[in-house]
């Protein structure tokens, strides 16, 4: 069957088991599942995945002690509020069970390249299945929006710093921010940053997704609380994808980018 993300075989990279703060048999459900004897296919670790437990099972009290907890400190409180969720098939579920149960569909037709963590679509195999944020038939190409309610939607990033800024009366908006020369990017997202979709866990399909990680097919930062202070994501390579995805309008974005330097806000190079 499928495999519960906190069980993968690099978790101790990305989360921290507290067995202190479990009941008796909590730590036997927690053994990790050792590759190769349980392939992950190439899919890296997703805190918003429908298979991640929340930060409290078989806590010895669901309150207050935590079992798990995200190893990543600048973004823990947000990682945290995106475990757990139960209501969203993420794109690497979908294509971790695909390639798990359909691997073979396309076995006696051309292998086609797909680009941004897409994957060949075993009901269609001359096209790709893509991650949010990426269409074409080989996931190549820019995300669409409704244009003329979203202003414009793709940014080239240099050293000048550029805003986004949006009072939002529509369903969906993506915009893409490519720097040049392999140049990461410096995002600051502001405090009036907020959506309707006020709650827990929190959801691409309710809320604010930052796709920041080399890999775009997994779930980007997921923000639907309201804020106290102007937080800073930097990019692990020369694009950002940002998905805001809200079924109960309104909803405020207010962002600013430009080129990495040395630092980025409270976070260091």
């Amino acid at each position: 069957g499928a495999l519960n993300v906190q069980l993968r075989d690099d978790r101790d990279e990305y989360i921290k088991i507290n067995e202190t703060n479990m009941k008796e048999l909590g730590p036997k459900y927690f053994n990790r599942s050792l590759f190769p004897k349980v392939d992950t296919y190439k899919t890296i670790y997703d805190y918003g995945s429908l298979l991640h437990c929340n930060a409290y099972p078989f806590s010895n009290n669901s309150d207050k002690l935590k079992t798990v907890e995200p190893k990543d400190n600048y973004y823990k409180s947000l990682y945290e509020n995106m475990m757990g969720q139960t209501s969203y098939v993420t794109f690497y579920d979908y294509k971790y069970l695909n390639l798990l149960y359909c691997n073979d569909s396309c076995k006696y037709r051309p292998e086609i390249e797909c680009f941004n963590s897409g994957y060949q679509n075993p009901k269609d195999c001359t096209k790709c299945v893509c991650p949010s944020g990426f269409i074409g038939w080989n996931c190549s190409e820019n995300p669409i929006s409704f244009d003329n309610k979203c202003g414009q939607i793709f940014y080239h990033v240099t050293k000048q710093e550029q805003k986004i800024e949006y009072f939002l009366l529509v369903y969906y908006c993506a915009y893409k921010l490519k720097a040049s020369n392999n140049k990461r990017i410096c995002l600051k997202i502001f405090k009036d940053t907020y959506t309707s979709a006020d709650k827990y866990p929190c959801v691409p399909n309710n809320g604010i997704q930052i796709k920041f990680q080399k890999e775009k097919g997994a779930t980007g930062l997921c923000i639907c609380k309201r804020r106290k202070n102007d937080f800073y994501v930097k990019t692990e390579n020369d694009e950002a994808v940002i998905i805001i995805q809200v079924p109960h309008t309104p909803a405020k974005i207010h962002f600013s980018f430009k080129e990495l330097e040395k630092t980025c806000g409270d976070l260091t190079d």
